[in-house]
């Protein structure tokens, strides 16, 4: 591990400019790193351009395998093609092809045993677009409104498309998001599609130590990752590992020692309808609605960061490196 000074720049450097390093957000990481394909592994990346998280894939696989860097714009394409080269990637091709034409059937592509799923989104979690934020009126927020559920529409098409391959194994879903829209309540739609075949997995398998998750509403949000400006030293970002239900898990859940994933999304649905059932007062009189106080979990910040707790140090990130810089060898 290489620790620097936050104030050393690498942009310039003659290692940059080489492509032997290459820099990111340290948020930027975490899709990948959670992915986590084994060298020999065929891979898509079914929104790759420009290409920085594919050549990160391509580095954790020490360039053996395949990966098929997928994006459906034709000049990002191109740029992203010149990037991998440059940044030495050997197992990577990229593919000029809106990823839900891609038939899960094609012999080409249904070989893929992980796919990651990072589409267009709102950004909102960007830090620059944060700064630059102002205040938004009716109809600002309105058009704002209408083109979230657009996003929502979209990147939920796109995750229920990776889910149809027959041999992945496992997908990640990530956003540079804020917004619940274009995150949990993606992969909840998505994992309520698929039940008995896929569950999200809790991302504290693979980064204990990470303190920041979903949404606790949404049933899958304490399993899924969130990263925040002010508490990581990030961008905003939203990673859900997502993992074909396996025949250890079917055992497991008739044992009751786990929950299957159709119950989970039973659950799920069962408490989002109690939330909205009015809770009685103490003269049997029952409640307004502007009298309803939000529940907040111990250890909870009383702020939309509602997982990232206070006593996390933003230097503890992913592998245990400092920074937002990554090395691809």
């Amino acid at each position: 591990m290489l620790v620097f000074h936050p104030t050393v720049m690498f942009h310039g450097h003659h290692l940059e400019k080489s492509g032997k390093v290459v820099l990111q957000d340290k948020a930027s990481c975490l899709p990948s790193l959670l992915l986590n394909p084994p060298p020999g592994s065929t891979v898509i990346d079914a929104c790759a351009a420009p290409g920085m998280k594919t050549s990160h894939l391509a580095a954790l696989m020490e360039n053996d395998g395949k990966i098929f860097a997928v994006d459906i714009h034709p000049e990002r394409c191109k740029t992203m093609e010149g990037l991998l080269k440059h940044f030495g990637t050997t197992c990577t091709e990229a593919v000029n092809l809106d990823f839900v034409q891609i038939s899960a059937d094609d012999e080409r592509y249904s070989e893929a045993t992980h796919i990651l799923v990072d589409p267009t989104c709102s950004g909102s979690g960007v830090t620059n677009k944060l700064r630059n934020s102002k205040k938004k009126n009716r109809k600002t927020a309105e058009a704002d409104k209408q083109r979230l559920q657009k996003l929502k529409g979209l990147q939920a098409t796109l995750l229920k498309h990776a889910m149809s391959f027959p041999k992945v194994e496992r997908i990640v879903y990530s956003t540079c998001s804020l917004n619940m829209e274009e995150d949990e309540e993606v992969v909840q739609e998505a994992i309520k599609a698929f039940a008995s075949t896929f569950v999200v997995r809790p991302y504290s398998k693979v980064l204990p130590r990470w303190k920041g998750s979903g949404k606790p509403r949404y049933a899958v949000g304490p399993n899924c990752l969130r990263s925040f400006p002010e508490k990581h030293r990030t961008n905003g970002f939203f990673v859900a590992v997502i993992e074909r239900f396996t025949s250890a898990d079917a055992e497991a859940a008739q044992n009751g020692s786990a929950e299957a994933p159709e119950d989970a999304v039973a659950a799920s649905l069962t408490e989002d309808v109690e939330k909205e059932k009015p809770t009685p007062s103490a003269n049997g009189e029952k409640p307004s609605s502007g009298s309803k106080k939000k529940r907040k979990r111990k250890g909870e910040v009383a702020t939309e960061h509602w997982s990232a707790g206070p006593g996390f140090q933003a230097e503890e990130s992913a592998g245990g490196s400092a920074g937002k810089k990554k090395r691809n060898n």
